[in-house]
């Protein structure tokens, strides 16, 4: 059945959606604007996420305290995200508080109070957090990653920001930072559930109605990112975490903005070579049939720029290079041969039969509207997304392949108990190109990592950005590639034999970095997903996904098999 809402906009350019859903007597409710990490100040990175841990800490005319026994009192839930491009105040009450509840949020939402004691108490919260990240090499590999992809575009900053930006945050920048970014010209707010839509949007409006816009109520501004330079070589940045047990693989490329006329047909493309891992080429070959990986899954991450399209592997140290090369070897394979026709098919039909589970509860229907409000999709979307998947071919499928997919660009970040080996062959050829010759003995030498530290290997500083004072430029002679496995119909990818230096020689952990890219308090997991309907499963537990965004619930294994239209029942959400 279609959702078919109910939508207006204000006087002041807040857009309103409002859709009646009595299948619980509960109200989810979601205030988002178009603002995040990709706004913050230059030199204070943190800021939307710092914001995002203040907002609900308090009122002009409401404690933290007032409000938590407000809430508690209800039984209803709070929280607040910040992304790169948008944040949101997020609440879940029953029918019968809406109306106060609402009160609550647009309090927030219009009248934040930034008190000094919970900004530093939240801050040290956040630096902790950041901290504690230096342990994880999931989010490590990840943050690598996109700094070597990204550069200093903006979306190779990290949406927690740094401990140095973090520390260089005052009050006065949060308030410029809210009155800029909850700018009712920029804003949405989505409610669902037990309610009658006609009188949801006359509340709604009652208290959102007379907030004045910070620019002129005309068009809603459009979202400009800049392209960023894609890698014109294939790099390695590797984060030696020598305490480790396992080493966590990110290998990547620069992907596509949500906007793209093709982002459907790349979609089905992700989801055949192996988003949820199980049921796709890389997880068949890597995870079940070599039984080299912990977990392989690749990710699609597009939103107003170009996001990364990512492939994620927790491997043991030992196949590290064993792994990278399977992952050149399926690349190639989709390359030359493409995908079977089963394969786009069994991908379309989970894809499609999988939508209506995914609009089960109030939260994730209200997630779905305000994607496809931020992402001009049409209120229809529902609607049009089933015809509009089983609409793409296979041929559509190989040719967003091509475009995205080229080992002899790739750009990996790997952290763990590993280091580049001191001799490694050639880089592999994309599909009709010729690799290079391997190094030569002398070529070996000089770039292998050295206790001198004259040719080390040398990890990303502490917050995954650039080099030590004085080291050289991270580039392909600092970080040799990984060398191909065999060229196509080959299955077995060839072994790289290379003698590691011994462990007193390897540089040690790096320092703080970033999590994830949705940030919120501790105890509230992320409810915006900017690509709802096709995000990627999770890596190990506490551990980022391919950008920083926190994955969902991976599904199991009878829900990671295709299924049909027919077969496609709902069952219990993971709410």
């Amino acid at each position: 059945m279609a959702l078919n809402p109910k939508r207006q906009v204000l006087a002041n350019g807040i857009t309103v959606i409002a859709k009646a859903n009595h299948t619980s007597p509960t109200v989810s409710l979601l205030v988002g604007v178009r603002t995040g990490a990709y706004a913050d100040p230059a030199g204070k990175d943190g800021t939307a996420a710092l914001c995002a841990r203040v907002l609900d800490r308090g009122t002009s005319k409401r404690t933290a305290e007032v409000i938590a026994d407000d809430l508690d009192g209800r039984g209803a839930s709070l929280s607040v995200v910040a992304g790169r491009h948008q944040m949101a105040l997020a609440a879940t009450c029953l029918a019968e508080d809406f109306e106060p509840v609402l009160a609550l949020v647009a309090d927030l939402a219009r009248h934040p109070g930034f008190p000094d004691k919970e900004i530093a108490t939240r801050r040290e919260q956040l630096i902790t957090s950041i901290r504690q990240e230096e342990d994880n090499p999931a989010t490590m590999a990840a943050d690598g990653f996109a700094k070597a992809l990204y550069g200093d575009h903006p979306y190779g900053r990290k949406v927690r920001g740094t401990i140095a930006g973090l520390e260089g945050i005052r009050r006065q920048d949060l308030v410029r930072f809210h009155q800029k970014g909850f700018d009712p010209l920029i804003m949405t707010v989505v409610v669902v559930g037990d309610l009658v839509e006609e009188a949801a949007l006359g509340a709604i409006a009652k208290l959102f109605g007379d907030w004045t816009a910070v620019t002129k109520p005309t068009d809603k501004p459009v979202v400009k990112v800049a392209d960023p330079v894609a890698p014109a070589e294939r790099r390695i940045v590797p984060v030696p975490m020598m305490n480790k047990a396992q080493a966590d693989v990110v290998y990547g490329f620069l992907g596509v903005r949500r906007s793209d006329p093709e982002y459907l047909s790349i979609s089905v493309m992700n989801n055949a070579l192996g988003q949820y891992a199980i049921g796709g080429r890389l997880g068949d070959s890597i995870r079940e049939r070599q039984g080299m990986a912990y977990y392989v899954f690749s990710s699609l991450d597009a939103t107003f720029g170009p996001g990364p399209f990512t492939i994620r592997a927790g491997v043991a140290a030992a196949n590290v290079e064993k792994t990278i090369a399977s992952i050149d070897q399926e690349l190639d394979l989709v390359l030359s041969k493409g995908f079977t026709a089963q394969e786009i098919d069994e991908s379309k039909s989970y894809m499609i039969g999988s939508l209506p589970r995914q609009l089960e509860t109030n939260a994730a229907i209200a997630s779905f509207l305000l994607n496809a409000e931020t992402f001009g999709l049409g209120l229809d979307y529902d609607e049009r997304l089933p015809g509009l998947i089983g609409a793409v071919t296979k041929e559509a499928a190989d040719a967003a392949a091509r475009r995205l997919l080229n080992p002899v660009k790739a750009t990996i970040g790997v952290a763990g108990p590993w280091s580049p080996p001191p001799v490694l062959a050639g880089s592999p050829a994309s599909f009709g190109e010729t690799a290079p010759e391997p190094p030569s003995a002398v070529e070996a030498r000089a770039t292998s990592p050295s206790p001198t530290g004259s040719g080390a290997t040398r990890p990303p500083d502490t917050e995954a950005g650039p080099l030590p004072a004085g080291a050289p430029p991270l580039a392909v002679a600092d970080t040799p590639a990984i060398a191909a496995a065999a060229p196509p119909p080959t299955v077995a990818a060839p072994p790289i034999i290379a003698t590691p230096p011994p462990a007193a020689d390897l540089p040690t952990s790096p320092g703080p970095a970033s999590p994830v890219e949705a940030e919120s308090d501790p105890d509230s997991p992320p409810l915006l997903d900017l690509d709802a309907l096709f995000a990627p499963p999770p890596s190990p537990a506490g551990s980022a996904t391919g950008f920083g965004e926190t994955a969902p619930e991976k599904p199991s294994a009878p829900e990671a098999r295709a299924l049909t239209p027919d077969q496609a029942k709902p069952d219990d959400p993971a709410s």
